[in-house]
């Protein structure tokens, strides 16, 4: 498994050299794998940041290596793996942002619920 992100480019290449050696365009590559040529631009680049999930990266750069017959061993999987876990816990702050609601509105909500069995003890007693 390759480590950096330059070596990642460097796996991006292979992608590319393979696809020119088989004489293959990249938009007919995207038609045959049903990926958008931008995200196979992306892999070939080494730019995984134009992908919009890291689940989606590490499913496409698995495709798009099986349809070229390139060794996935090969492929960087850390930097796919990088981007997802940064993207849980994004998805994690992001809900432990959101305001909860407090001891106020629970409180509250059982003094309505009192004042209203109180009210309907009296007029029906």
């Amino acid at each position: 498994m390759l480590k950096s992100n330059s070596s990642f480019i460097e796996s991006g290449e292979k992608f590319a050299s393979r696809r020119k050696e088989l004489g293959l365009s990249l938009a007919k590559v995207a038609a045959a794998l049903k990926i958008r040529s931008a995200y196979l631009k992306a892999i070939e680049d080494g730019d995984l940041k134009k992908i919009p999930s890291g689940m989606y990266a590490s499913g496409y750069i698995r495709s798009y290596a099986k349809f070229l017959d390139l060794d996935i061993t090969a492929v960087d999987k850390s930097d796919v793996e990088k981007k997802s876990e940064a993207e849980v816990v994004t998805r994690n702050l992001s809900l432990a942002n959101q305001v909860v609601p407090g001891k106020a509105l629970a409180f509250s909500s059982l003094l309505i619920i009192i004042l209203v069995n109180l009210i309907y003890w009296l007029i029906y007693r």
